[in-house]
């Protein structure tokens, strides 16, 4: 849906793009390729929606392959504000010492429209920590389960970081087609809280009672 807006984002200012496709049927691959900072492998089966760890740790061991000093974690539907671009260099460019930052946390915005987004709590998508320093020797293994996460388990663990103020824009919720088969893939693979409150959310927005905010750089 957004991944050629996000993939030009990117561009601007990362070195490298490890893709790895789940098994798509249109023309995803020939996108992901027609930018010159992409490195696409694909399984030729879709394992998000089976085991989403294997996913997660296969795309893992591509990146690493690369040798990189930072790794950024972001899915296809997923934005950064535009002042990242302008404080991420900074963010990379500490020395490696025993009290550098391993890792640096955003807050996470949920779009429900093109330009608007809802947050039902301040601390529901608080901190989370996606751009992190590649350590060789710490192990890379991610949650088991669905909902694994976008980073290896030392990441969530580790004590090492800073929070940021900086904003992502999460677009998976603004066609209704997409939230409801996101519904469905939880309850699928038995994570039937968390589809019980998109649920919720849905009947909410549906109702016109779910409180948006009009986004502004």
């Amino acid at each position: 849906r957004y991944l050629r807006e996000v993939l030009a984002d990117l561009e601007e200012y990362v070195d490298e793009i490890v893709i790895l496709d789940d098994g798509s049927t249109d023309n995803t691959i020939g996108l992901c390729k027609s930018f010159n900072k992409t490195f696409v492998e694909t399984l030729g089966v879709s394992l998000f929606k089976t085991n989403e760890r294997l996913a997660r740790e296969t795309l893992y061991k591509m990146t690493i392959e690369r040798n990189p000093d930072w790794i950024l974690a972001i899915d296809a539907d997923e934005v950064f504000e535009d002042r990242f671009k302008q404080e991420v260099r900074e963010m990379v460019g500490q020395p490696f010492t025993w009290y550098s930052f391993h890792w640096y946390s955003f807050n996470w915005y949920h779009f429900w429209t093109p330009d608007s987004y809802s947050r039902i709590s301040k601390s529901s998508t608080k901190g989370l920590r996606r751009l992190f320093r590649y350590c060789p020797k710490k192990y890379f293994s991610f949650t088991s389960g669905h909902h694994c996460g976008s980073t290896p388990e030392w990441v969530r663990f580790n004590e090492m970081g800073k929070e940021t103020d900086i904003r992502v824009k999460h677009l998976g919720f603004i066609r209704k087609e997409d939230r409801l088969a996101r519904i469905q893939l939880n309850k699928d693979v038995g994570s039937l809280e968390y589809a019980k409150k998109l649920e919720h959310l849905e009947k909410l927005f549906e109702n016109g009672k779910l409180k948006l905010t009009k986004w502004e750089e």
